[in-house]
């Protein structure tokens, strides 16, 4: 389409000729159309803009659950991409007129998650200086210079990215558990990488006694796919964001909690990369060192992680900073750690 050699009104979305004529290929379709063509600025800018933020937002993705970016960015996206077609539908029933394609609405969507994410990022809009967390309220300000308006694209992408937002990283800190998490299908799909490594071995969590909960949990968590990087049960736990499990081995392997694998990376560590609060919470009453280095002494501490990867407002940034941890920076090379750092 965006080459001029298939007509716009073959690939936008159209619920009447999806479920009339079964053009199912208008689901992915409406996706995949820029609004114009190609030597268009508007498409060219949208198709970067594509490249840009997916890119950066599978670097540091909101952990959903699977310990693998690639198979938590795969779930934002298809939960992003549902909701913005069943929001569509619900506009469209209401009369609120919204262009039938979807691809920079989903482009808006993921810059919001990734403000979300990267809220202290230094980034350039237009060669002016703005951080990550303002990125969202940076776009609508240049709409509605430019435009004297904003595009319900934008609302409508920042809408349902908020929506995920909210599942992932709001709601689960107010109930204490996980609301939405990555289904095992999509793990098992990404988890395992090419699937060809020898290293790659299945794990299942268990707890003792084999109870009614633990058969209850082993069904709904199924098979988790990681790499043998020697990490125990409490570090795929603590990065899954499942307590119940780590609950568990307070009576069977207690000693998993001060464990460190191959990058040095101790429990606590996975669960502040994942924004964990409650698992957090519970590493640190079981007396986990809270000031902590990976990469064998030379990594960053837990406090460090946190304010880097979630921002200084985040709960586990607060607790850390309330126990008294310290924030200790990655050492450079050649740069010996203090004594009292160890």
């Amino acid at each position: 389409v965006t080459l001029d050699t298939i007509p716009p009104l073959r690939v936008i979305f159209d619920s009447h000729k999806i479920y009339h004529n079964l053009e199912l290929w208008r689901l992915l379709t409406s996706f995949c159309y820029c609004g114009g063509p190609l030597n268009d600025l508007h498409s060219l800018l949208v198709i970067y803009l594509i490249y840009v933020h997916a890119n950066q937002y599978e670097l540091n993705p909101h952990p959903s659950g699977s310990g693998n970016r690639t198979a938590d960015c795969a779930f934002c996206y298809i939960f992003c991409t549902l909701g913005i077609l069943i929001s569509y539908l619900v506009m469209d029933h209401y009369g609120v007129r919204v262009p039938p394609y979807f691809t920079r609405t989903l482009v808006f969507c993921i810059l919001y998650l990734w403000s979300k994410r990267n809220p202290h990022a230094q980034i350039q809009l237009n060669f002016i200086p703005i951080q990550g967390q303002y990125l969202p309220f940076a776009h609508i300000g240049l709409s509605l210079l430019i435009n004297h308006q904003v595009p319900i694209e934008i609302l409508h992408g920042f809408a349902i990215g908020h929506v995920y937002y909210y599942l992932i990283a709001v709601l689960p800190i107010i109930l204490g558990r996980p609301v939405i998490t990555t289904p095992a299908f999509i793990s098992i799909l990404f988890g395992g990488g090419d699937g060809g490594d020898d290293d790659v071995h299945t794990h299942r969590l268990a707890g003792p006694g084999g109870n009614n909960n633990n058969e209850r949990r082993q069904q709904q968590q199924q098979q988790q796919l990681f790499r043998d990087d020697g990490a125990t049960m409490a570090h795929v736990a603590a990065k899954m964001g499942r307590l119940d499990d780590l609950q568990d081995l307070v009576q069977t392997s207690p000693e998993d909690f001060h464990a460190k694998d191959n990058n040095s990376w101790q429990p606590l560590h996975e669960a502040v990369r994942g924004g964990f609060i409650h698992i957090v919470n519970f590493l640190v009453e079981n007396d986990v060192d809270i000031n902590a280095r990976t990469q064998h002494g030379r990594g960053p501490s837990p406090l460090w992680m946190a304010e880097s990867l979630h921002g200084l407002d985040h709960p586990v940034m607060q607790r850390l900073t309330e126990l008294g941890a310290i924030r200790l920076a990655p050492l450079e090379i050649g740069e010996e750690a203090n004594e009292d750092d160890r």
